[in-house]
């Protein structure tokens, strides 16, 4: 497989033949382990001026074989994108990434590349000590590059963590960047389907968790154990359409919407019959 611009930048080769394995109702016969990019970013390590390329890579989604693979990490020198080596090593090594964002980090003054991503594992999989059963929230500082997760999320306090007893674990489909409590740092809204929650930046120590009944829905909805079924933004029932079902949560995106200074939240869903909405900074740490 080649990753490309213009010319190869790398390859190497898969040789892994996945069992047969069934997906949305539909029976898929043994063949060779899928791999394609997602949910790449162009960011700058090292603090060099110059914008480098980190670029998860989706292994095997649903196949049935460990979907974990290193992010891959290209450096840019002298205007040319190069693959590190060096860096890759030092890369998360989760099940890549449905989302990807950066943000800046008050403590040390620094970028954080910031990704989540859901279950990749076989459908049928009824294991949760499989490492790379659902998804995984990752934290990596771009100078020096370095994964720091769990030194400012100890744990995701998620469904996915408790099951599967690795405390980065998420089931997230979207996640979203901004400034949510309205104290000029940048925080991380996270798209977890057993309910969206937020972690807030403080100044000097680990980020900090909070949800309310519209992001996470009620308890007793979350404890349903559905997907998108939680009520709040995952299982959004549409109040405006008559017969509403559960929706999808499928991205989410922040910025100030009506100019007031405060960030807002733009949702969108799938999987139903819905509506994209915005919902505005209550300047509470959530939105209205």
């Amino acid at each position: 497989m080649s990753l490309i611009s213009n010319a190869p930048l790398y390859s190497f080769t898969e040789s892994e033949q996945s069992p047969g394995w069934w997906y949305a109702g539909v029976f898929n016969p043994p063949q060779l382990v899928h791999i394609y990019p997602q949910g790449g970013l162009s960011i700058d390590i090292g603090a060099d001026g110059d914008l480098d390329a980190v670029i998860p890579m989706s292994r095997g989604y649903r196949m049935g074989i460990d979907t974990r693979f290193a992010f891959q990490v290209f450096e840019n020198i002298n205007g040319q994108l190069t693959y590190s080596a060096e860096l890759t090593t030092k890369a998360p090594f989760v099940a890549c990434s449905r989302r990807s964002d950066t943000l800046f980090l008050e403590r040390s003054q620094k970028e954080l590349l910031i990704t989540v991503n859901h279950d990749t594992a076989i459908e049928t999989e009824i294991r949760y000590d499989i490492p790379w059963r659902y998804g995984d929230l990752t934290m990596t500082l771009v100078d020096p590059f370095k994964v720091v997760t769990t030194e400012l999320v100890s744990n995701t306090q998620t469904r996915a963590a408790q099951n599967s007893g690795r405390p980065t674990a998420v089931d997230a489909h979207s996640m979203a960047v901004g400034d949510i409590n309205s104290d000029g740092m940048d925080d991380l809204l996270v798209g977890d389907f057993q309910g969206v929650f937020a972690l807030l930046q403080t100044a000097s120590g680990p980020f900090q968790r909070i949800s309310t009944p519209l992001m996470s829905g009620s308890p007793e909805r979350q404890n349903e154990g559905s997907n998108w079924g939680t009520g709040g933004f995952n299982g959004w029932l549409e109040p405006t359409l008559q017969d509403a079902t559960p929706a999808m949560l499928h991205d989410m995106g922040m910025g100030d919407l009506n100019g007031d200074g405060l960030d807002d939240l733009v949702v969108g869903w799938g999987h139903a019959t819905v509506l994209s909405r915005v919902f505005f900074n209550d300047q509470q740490a959530g939105f209205t």
